[in-house]
């Protein structure tokens, strides 16, 4: 099972012996949980804009517009629906439901790729965050073996590429590609590491079995044996003895004996473990000492060389045949470090995109973050709303490598000027948000976002410089009792302001006669 027979023999083993249905069972209650979250939320998201379209909007549903939106929401409220009827049927297998679930997910991801579509067609802006999240979602949060996973993930991707005519080579296309890619390799490894988890299990089981009527102390050779069977450390503690006794793998990683007589004593004197890990492993041993049949969990050691490691530990407690009343414990140690360092990897591909910046979920998570704990903290937030001007032009007279090459250097310019700990992100094609912690003196925001507009001056494409130039809106907090929308919708007012007085400009909200229309920009 651990050797190269590649991802298809490892699928047909894995699921052979921890059996199908056992897998099919674990599946259903995930997938039936995160369905059920879904429809909720969709029946109040979709009832809400149903009302919206009706009695919101002055035209209603004389618009094709809004007939067309009024139906995108009709049908994902009804299958959200007839979801939660389904579900609130007691006669059902694991193995249907299972099935019906995906059905609704797919369903959900399939609409919400259409919807995106529309959008783009309706306002002639290629935006990929909405697409590229519900992905990623997907692949992270849904249990579905690969064949079906990765069917799902790319029919999606050309349907929305095709669709809505993105190129595979703009700075859009490659962003949405690498995040399907993404998506792809999340929803092969996830599925590999719960169909290993479940055989852990298994084995964890059949161990405990045949030992229930006879002493669990094994020697190292049946330890031995284990290890090199299953790939992982094991090992045995004595609660009465305080004796911990580890398999002989326990050394290609650590430098400490095999076995640790006074266990409790050495936990708490050693200096190479953290805090935060001795308290994992404190409450470990305090569960078997109560019994506690099966307990999970994942730390990091200092291993050979200094290096930090991840290990996922997986304990069963056995009762000993001479006398019921005490409890030894058997575990496994195996490392999970690749796993955790991909799955690192994978949360800062999701958080960025194509120009480096924060995406737009990112950087708006990070402003909700900030407000919700700004009566906490003696500074102010602040929003700078950076929008380029006559983007269009740039596309049209030197191509989309251009534009995308001259979003890139925007990008760059305003890291490179950014006052310390700002954070920068995309929030649209050609917009881009700064979020800053500021206290009394705010002079220096005005100075950054006029730095960055003057700069622009300078990119140039194949040697010749650009008409390159944006405007920029900012607010700062008053109070408070500020949220994100009203900071937002501060800073984009400026903005418009900023736009008004002739572009390439600065404005900062309830300062606008500081700008008078027609007056000098900073180009």
């Amino acid at each position: 099972m651990c050797g190269g027979g590649g991802n298809l023999t490892l699928k047909i083993s894995i699921i052979s012996d921890v059996g199908k249905e056992k897998y099919i069972e674990e599946a259903f209650r995930n997938n039936r949980l995160l369905c059920i979250v879904a429809s909720v939320f969709c029946l109040a998201v979709e009832g809400f804009n149903i009302i919206r379209v009706l009695f919101g909007s002055d035209s209603g549903l004389n618009t094709l517009n809004n007939r067309i939106y009024f139906g995108f929401y009709t049908f994902l409220l009804v299958c959200s629906i007839l979801y939660l009827i389904y579900d609130r049927q007691k006669e059902k297998s694991f193995r249907k439901g299972n099935r019906i679930s995906l059905i609704y997910i797919g369903i959900v991801l399939f609409w919400n790729t259409c919807l995106n579509i529309y959008d783009i067609f309706r306002s002639d802006h290629v935006h990929v965050t909405m697409a590229s999240t519900m992905l990623v979602a997907f692949s992270a949060l849904v249990i579905v073996e690969p064949v079906y996973g990765l069917i799902i993930i790319w029919a999606n991707y050309f349907i929305f590429m095709t669709a809505a005519q993105i190129s595979l080579f703009s700075g859009d296309g490659i962003n949405y590609t690498l995040t399907a890619l993404m998506a792809s390799v999340i929803c092969i490894v996830r599925f590999r590491h719960i169909c290993i988890e479940l055989d852990q299990s298994r084995q964890i089981h059949e161990i405990g079995e045949k030992l229930h009527t006879r002493r669990f102390w094994l020697t190292k050779e049946q330890y031995d044996l284990i290890s090199q069977n299953a790939g992982f450390i094991t090992f045995q503690w004595d609660p009465e003895k305080d004796k911990l006794v580890f398999s002989k793998n326990w050394r290609d990683f650590f430098e400490n004996d095999y076995e640790i007589p006074r266990f409790s004593q050495f936990l708490n004197s050693c200096l190479t473990i953290e805090d935060a890990e001795k308290k994992k492993i404190r409450e470990c041993m305090e569960a078997v000492r109560r019994g506690a049949a099966y307990q999970k969990f994942e730390i990091k050691l200092l291993t050979r060389g200094n290096i930090q490691r991840w290990f996922k530990i997986q304990v069963a407690c056995q009762r000993s045949s001479s006398d019921e009343s005490m409890m030894y414990a058997i575990g496994f140690m195996n490392d999970i470090t690749k796993e955790k360092e991909q799955l690192i990897e994978f949360q800062k591909n999701a958080t960025l995109d194509a120009t480096g910046l924060l995406n737009k979920a990112s950087i708006g998570d990070c402003g909700r973050k900030w407000l919700e704990s700004l009566h906490l903290k003696s500074h102010r937030i602040a929003m700078l709303i950076l929008d380029m001007d006559d983007f269009k032009n740039i596309n049209d007279t030197y191509g989309h490598p251009c534009g995308d090459h001259v979003l890139k250097q925007v990008a760059d310019i305003m890291v490179k000027y950014a006052p310390e700990n700002a954070k920068i992100g995309r929030f649209g094609g050609d917009e881009f948000m700064v979020l800053l912690k500021v206290g009394e003196d705010t002079a220096y925001i005005s100075e950054y976002a006029e730095k960055v507009i003057r700069h622009m001056a300078d990119i140039c494409w194949n040697g010749q410089k650009i008409e390159t130039g944006c405007s920029i809106g900012f607010a700062v907090t008053e109070n408070a009792e500020w949220d994100y929308e009203k900071l937002y919708q501060c800073a984009d007012e400026a903005l418009y302001m900023a736009k008004k007085a002739g572009k390439k400009r600065v404005c900062e909200f309830g300062k606008y006669e500081k700008y008078p229309e027609n007056g000098n920009d900073l180009s």
